[in-house]
């Protein structure tokens, strides 16, 4: 004679039927809608990449670093490279 899980299933309206069920099925639930918020807040988080080479926005760094990341990903010419250059150090 061992544990039986019939009562789980009964469909009687007693406190032992399928009242207690329902609890299993929520909480299953409540679970799955967490982990499904979890994932959707991965993917429109900080970790995502944020242009096609999968590489992350820098948000820091001096406006020649930044230019030179820009030159060297080939994102701006060789003249407005110098332009930019030029302008911004007559800034300083």
């Amino acid at each position: 004679m061992g544990f039986s899980f019939e009562w789980l299933l009964n469909d009687t309206a007693s406190c032992g039927g399928s009242f207690w069920f329902g609890y299993v099925w929520m909480g299953i639930g409540m679970i799955l809608l967490m982990f499904m918020f979890l994932f959707i807040l991965y993917l429109f988080g900080e970790n995502r990449p944020l242009n096609r080479q999968g590489s992350r926005r820098q948000t820091s760094g001096s406006a020649i670093d930044i230019l030179d990341r820009r030159y060297a990903r080939g994102d701006i010419s060789r003249e407005e490279y110098q332009d930019k250059k030029a302008e911004i150090l007559d800034r300083k």
